[in-house]
């Protein structure tokens, strides 16, 4: 499913999400920035980390090394872009 990002930064959730995972106006979500992907979780009325808690059990071909070893890389990357500057 496709949206767009207006230009205050805004989306507009399909009406058949909304009914699916029961978000009305005034809902809590949380913008969850893991792997490269971003994922947007309805949070209840409970603790957000319960809420979270589990989302990725099962998720194959990524794991923490998988994980560590991106953030290595990232690391190297945005190292080597801040050498070309002077300090």
């Amino acid at each position: 499913m496709k949206v767009k990002v207006s230009s205050k930064g805004q989306i507009v959730l399909p009406v058949e999400i909304r009914k699916k995972y029961g978000i009305a106006a005034g809902s809590e979500l949380a913008i969850v920035d893991w792997a490269g992907s971003l994922f947007l979780v309805p949070l209840g009325d409970g603790d957000p980390l319960d809420e979270l808690s589990g989302m990725f059990a099962g998720v194959e071909g990524f794991s923490s090394e998988t994980f560590l070893a991106e953030r290595r890389r990232d690391r190297e990357r945005d190292e080597k872009k801040l050498d070309r500057w002077p300090r």
